[in-house]
C-alpha cells in the first residue's frame, strides 16, 4: 500500500523536474525511519510526521538544489543532514562535506551516509571555525542569521567559490545586514511542492577588497 508521503514525493520531484527514481522511495523511506528512531535519543527534528518530513525536509531540500552541483561542496550546521545528504544521494559526482559542532547529529549524518553507502558524503565533528578545507559551494540551511554566517564560513571558499544559503521569511531583512561592498548576491524564492510557505535561495560571492589607500603617498 502507498503511504500518503511516498505519493507527495513523487509528485514532488515531478514538479521539480527530476527524474523518476524508484529507489528515492526506498532511501527516503530509510532515511525516515532512521530519523525517527535516533530522534527518540537525540533531538534531530521537531517534526516527527512522515508527510511533514517529506514536505518541510525532504522537498524543501531537493527545490534548492541546483541542477548541477561543482566538485566540492560543505553544508554547514546540517543536523540531520538536510541539505547535504539528499544533494549527495541525488548528484553522486560532487564531494561533500557535512561539518556539524553536535556530536550526535555528526553521527547520524555518518549513519546515513553508511546505509546509503554514499562513498561522496563525509561527516565531520567539529567547529566551522576549526575546518581548513576550502570548497567551490558553501551551503547552509538552519545555521546562524546570514551576516554572522557569513563571518564563520567565508575562509571555506575556495577562490571564485559561492555559498548558497537555504532560508525563510525574513531573508530580506537578514539581506540588509550584509556589507554590499563584501558580497554580491541574488536572492531567488521558492516554491515548494505542497508548501504554503515563504522559501528563497540567497547566492552570494564575495567581491575583491579594493586596495587600501597608500598614506604616505602624499594625496
Amino acid at each position: 500500500m502507498t503511504e500518503r508521503w511516498q505519493e507527495d514525493l513523487r509528485r514532488g520531484c515531478a514538479s521539480l523536474g527530476l527524474a523518476e527514481r524508484p529507489e528515492r522511495i526506498e532511501a527516503t523511506g530509510q532515511f525516515i525511519a532512521e530519523l525517527l528512531r535516533w530522534n527518540r535519543q537525540t533531538n534531530l527534528t521537531a517534526i516527527t510526521d512522515p508527510q511533514e518530513i517529506v514536505l518541510k525536509h525532504v522537498l524543501d531540500c531537493l527545490a534548492a538544489m541546483p541542477a548541477q552541483l561543482p566538485a566540492r561542496v560543505c553544508d554547514v550546521g546540517s543536523g540531520a543532514g538536510l541539505p547535504g545528504l539528499f544533494w549527495a544521494w541525488e548528484q553522486p559526482q560532487a564531494q561533500f562535506v557535512s561539518i556539524d559542532a553536535r556530536q550526535r547529529k555528526a553521527a547520524f549524518q555518518a549513519h546515513m551516509a553508511r546505509v546509503w553507502k554514499l562513498p561522496n558524503f563525509s561527516a565531520r565533528h567539529e567547529r566551522v571555525e576549526d575546518e581548513t578545507e576550502q570548497f567551490d559551494l558553501v551551503t547552509f540551511r538552519a545555521f546562524a542569521p546570514l551576516e554572522k554566517a557569513l563571518g564563520l564560513v567565508q575562509h571555506l571558499l575556495a577562490p571564485g567559490g559561492r555559498i548558497r544559503a537555504l532560508k525563510g521569511p525574513g531573508a530580506e531583512a537578514e539581506l540588509e545586514m550584509v556589507d554590499p561592498r563584501r558580497w554580491g548576491y541574488t536572492m531567488t524564492p521558492l516554491a515548494v511542492p505542497g508548501l504554503d510557505a515563504q522559501r528563497y535561495v540567497i547566492e552570494l560571492n564575495r567581491l575583491e577588497e579594493e586596495p587600501a589607500a597608500d598614506l604616505h603617498s602624499g594625496i
